[in-house]
């Protein structure tokens, strides 16, 4: 096929577009982009934004009309800002441990030991296990110093930015998103992995499946500037210039404050310089197998070379691949070549891992997308919201005052109405019999009871709808008192179940963040890389340990947690509790101990970690420990005659212990030789039996000979003697005949 003057990579970037956009209006999909901005609207916008025309026009239909005070309740910015607290981070430390190995039973080995051939086999093998153990608890220890290490040098002054943004989109679409890979700072040759917070309505999931981790195939958008894009899939200067859909504000702020007869020209699209394009990561090849319309070998082709797990980047007015333009197959590429552009930068697919991580608080099963936090009082919301600002409105309309006065005494009242101080005396017309008949109030009927009776049963359902309890707030839910201190404690765990959950969700999510990072850091880190970090010591152990570990190790071998002390309330109080009741009880007895041997290691653990749940400063912490005095000349020397009676007391105890020793092996030994010296009779009589068994066997088959030598001569005499007998007769016979 001649591919000189064809586009023939734009089937593939059709079919794929085509796919994206089906993907889009998925009624899942939609209903989930739905939610999440009507909790946007709820949390970052002003307190008039249900109203706003572009809002009413979406949410309420144009059908309502704009109230003379529109009211916004916020609730997602109060569920952020109130439970937020609970489960939003500083930077996450992370614990990285070799998980617990299966163990035999020490009985078992006990029995298994008695037996000399296999006690030998289990001795090699432990000390095999003993090295693997601590190979792996150095490789933990590396990881761990590493990935703590990445999470502070991450831009914008480390992880703390991008988790916390993640735990806010979470609460408020229900889906929070970290993409985690390698990055390089400019001017700088050092890899380091990072996890970078992603939109959560950018990342687009096969419809086709109900859970993200059975899906084919995922989808990111972006939105960058031509120039970037170019110079990240290395494409000619200028090539993706004439393909950009949307304007920069700096483009814009250029094109009209650039020229002052500019406002009056319509927009021109070289002045678009904002590329829109996705980038697909696939478990079902690069896609061809779908396209109808495309040269059939070159479609086969590319299958078996790019094989299952393809990576795809598409611009919708490009007509190739961004990471395999058209022009660079035409000018001859290698199958390694092309199977290379269309690798995932990030071989994550070996773990059946997506290059993502997702929290999700609350899974929709039949949904690849969640259940955002508010959904489920969405409803009464809305009805606060359009409720509450039509109640102040006709409050404030009750509470105006009309007098109707006629018109003849319009003279004489109007100026004590519009100016009459408090407790003015108005004189009455005398030939008025009745004053009300000149002047009366007009009243408006009052609100209806009601109407605040059904919006307080709202809010209420609201709150158990979404966890914003009174008690979140540190208020009381009604007018009585807890009846006990017990009651209030039982409502305080009732209340903190909620942003537990969250917590423990988000914590569950950084540990596999803190895994990914560990599998990429196996992957793409070297020795060069991390001997800023810790000399060429770490770079040696890192070369010599984690670049020739098993990847199975480092993903599957190995646990990543969150340190507990990096974690919010209400979990961190009960810990402080735990801690303080340690530090009352254990604190005496820790220091009567140092102080009576000098010995102050265990107190200052003690002090370090009752510190580290308090978030105590570093240098606060220093100032708590204590150091071993310094003793005097005359302690000093009584101290090293001490040390020189105690190494003499050591040393006589060791010579008593290798003497013991000596002697136990000695007997040992004794005792081997004699179970050898038994062993050697016991064989030696099984000898002279059995040769004594072969020599009365022998004289019983020669005996057996005798007899039958013996029976065999008798029965040949027998018959000679018949034979003779026989013939005597014979002889006797004829004789008698002849005479």
């Amino acid at each position: 096929m001649d591919w000189t003057d064809t586009e023939f990579l734009r089937p593939l970037v059709s079919a794929w577009l085509g796919k994206i956009e089906t993907a889009y209006k998925n009624e899942h999909r939609r209903h989930f982009v739905d939610v999440a901005e009507e909790c946007k609207m709820f949390y970052a916008r002003s307190c008039a934004a249900l109203w706003n025309s572009k809002w009413s026009s979406k949410f309420l239909n144009n059908v309502i009309e704009r109230p003379r005070f529109p009211i916004s309740v916020n609730k997602a910015f109060e569920l952020v800002a109130v439970i937020g607290p609970n489960v939003l981070w500083d930077i996450p430390y992370r614990k990285v441990m070799p998980k617990q190995r299966l163990a035999i039973d020490d009985d078992t080995l006990e029995q298994l030991m008695r037996n000399p051939e296999i006690a030998q086999e289990l001795q090699i093998r432990m000390q095999f296990d003993q090295y693997n153990v601590a190979t792996a608890n150095v490789v933990a220890d590396l990881l761990e110093k590493w990935l703590n290490y990445t999470s502070r040098e991450m831009p914008g002054g480390g992880m703390t930015q991008h988790s916390q943004t993640m735990a806010i989109d979470a609460m408020l679409t229900g889906r929070g998103v970290r993409f985690v890979k390698t990055y390089q700072y400019p001017g700088s040759d050092r890899s380091i992995v990072g996890s970078f917070r992603e939109d959560p309505l950018d990342l687009l999931i096969d419809p086709d499946v109900k859970d993200i981790n059975n899906a084919k195939w995922i989808m990111l958008k972006h939105r960058e500037p031509y120039w970037e894009v170019e110079e990240r899939f290395q494409l000619p200067s200028g090539s993706l210039k004439d393909k950009a859909s949307l304007e920069s504000t700096w483009s814009y702020s250029e094109s009209v404050f650039g020229n002052s007869d500019s406002t009056a020209q319509p927009r021109l699209e070289e002045e678009r310089d904002i590329v829109v394009w996705c980038e697909i990561w696939s478990k079902m090849g690069p896609g061809s197998k779908m396209v109808r319309h495309m040269d059939a070998g070159l479609r086969d082709h590319l299958e078996r070379v790019v094989g299952d797990y393809a990576y795809i980047a598409i611009a919708a007015n490009v007509p190739w691949p961004l990471n395999c333009p058209s022009d660079k197959m035409r000018r001859g590429m290698t199958d390694d070549e092309v199977r290379q552009c269309f690798s995932w930068p990030t071989p994550l697919w070996a773990d059946d891992r997506w290059p993502c991580e997702v929290c999700d608080f609350y899974p929709n099963p039949d949904s690849p997308y969640p259940v955002a936090p508010l959904e489920p009082g969405m409803g009464y919301l809305k009805f606060l919201n359009l409720m509450l600002p039509f109640l102040a409105q006709r409050t404030w309309s009750a509470s105006r005052d009309f007098w109707a006065v006629l018109g003849s005494h319009m003279e004489r009242y109007e100026k004590y109405i519009n100016n009459g101080k408090d407790q003015c005396v108005i004189p009455v017309d005398p030939t008025s019999d009745d004053v009300r008949k000149a002047i009366t109030i007009l009243q408006q009927p009052p609100v209806n009871i009601d109407a605040w009776k059904i919006t307080d049963v709202m809010a209420e359902w609201f709150e158990r709808a979404t966890g914003l309890s009174a008690f979140q707030y540190g208020m009381k839910a009604g007018d009585s008192n807890d009846r006990s201190a017990t009651e209030t404690q039982a409502r305080a765990r009732a209340a903190g179940v909620r942003p537990q959950y969250m917590q423990k969700r988000i914590a569950e999510t950084e540990g596999r963040i803190a895994a990914t990072e560990a599998f990429l850091s196996r992957w793409f880190i070297d020795g060069r890389d991390v001997e800023p970090l810790g000399g060429s010591t770490f770079r040696y152990l890192w070369e010599k340990f984690v670049m020739s570990a098993e990847v199975e190790m480092v993903v599957r071998q190995m646990s990543y947690t969150i340190s507990a002390s990096s974690l919010q309330r209400p979990d961190r109080e009960r810990d402080m509790m735990i801690w303080d009741r340690m530090i009352q009880v254990l604190g005496p007895q820790y220091f009567q101990y140092a102080l009576a041997t000098g010995e102050f290691k265990g107190w200052n653990t003690l002090v370090e970690a009752w510190a580290e749940n308090l978030d105590a400063a570093r240098d606060r912490i220093d100032g708590l420990m204590l150091d071993r005095p310094e003793p005097s000349p005359e302690a000093q020397q009584a101290q090293q005659q001490q040390a020189q009676l105690e190494q003499q007391k050591m040393q006589m105890e060791l010579a008593s212990k290798q003497m013991d020793l000596q002697g136990k092996q000695l007997e040992v030994q004794g005792k081997q030789a004699a179970i050898q010296g038994e062993v050697a009779k016991t064989l030696l009589e099984q000898r002279v039996a059995a040769t004594e068994a072969a020599a009365e066997q022998r004289k019983a088959e020669i005996e057996i000979a005798k007899a039958s030598a013996a029976l065999d001569a008798a029965s040949r005499k027998h018959a000679i003697d018949l034979l003779s007998k026989q013939a005597s007769a014979k002889i006797d016979i004829a004789k008698k005949l002849v005479g």
